[in-house]
């Protein structure tokens, strides 16, 4: 199987094409922890991070995904790092924070996105950003994502939720565009 072979498997299923395994999903990673007050550098912990849920393919039981891994750890005081973009932000709750997604075929980690989970409720993928200006002056003008993202963060949501993804997908303001333009 090629890697646009799997995408486009995991882009055009349906949630319930899909096998959910909620809790340990046995996919470890560690984050280094301040331990003790930053004024003392006690030093660090390292403290086990890992995936919320984990699904196979109902159909090829060699693809599996995996979701929910903080993308940059942990914060100095053990909490999970916010993510503060204007984008992300300016949802009822204006929390956010940054995982990863996780594609495996035949148990080999193949590919990884990354997402933000808004407003308590609703994974949205990480957009790329169009530019305007020089240093100092640099603005963000435009977010997008590619159709195939916006295809397979719905699946993801409905393994989770019954959130309205593409009313969340619209109130961020992403544009779809093919990633070839």
């Amino acid at each position: 199987m090629e890697l646009h072979q799997l995408f486009t498997i995991c882009g055009t299923s349906s949630p319930d094409d899909w096998n959910v395994v909620h809790g340990p999903t046995y996919e470890i990673g560690f984050a280094e922890v301040l331990h003790g007050p930053a004024s003392e550098q006690s030093g660090y912990e390292l403290h086990p991070i890992e995936h919320e849920g984990r699904a196979a393919f109902k159909l090829d039981l060699a693809i599996t995904i995996a979701w929910g891994m903080p993308t940059d750890g942990w914060s100095d005081v053990g909490e999970r790092r916010t993510f503060n973009e204007e984008w992300a932000t300016k949802f009822p709750d204006p929390e956010a924070s940054s995982h990863f997604v996780d594609f495996f075929f035949e148990g080999a980690l193949v590919a990884r996105e990354r997402y933000v989970s808004v407003d308590s409720r609703c994974d949205l993928p990480m957009p790329e950003r169009e530019f305007e200006g020089e240093g100092e002056e640099t603005k963000v003008t435009g977010l997008w994502i590619t159709p195939w993202q916006r295809d397979f963060f719905r699946v993801l949501n409905g393994l989770q939720t019954s959130v309205n993804y593409d009313s969340y997908l619209s109130r961020a303001g992403f544009e779809i565009r093919d990633s070839d333009e």
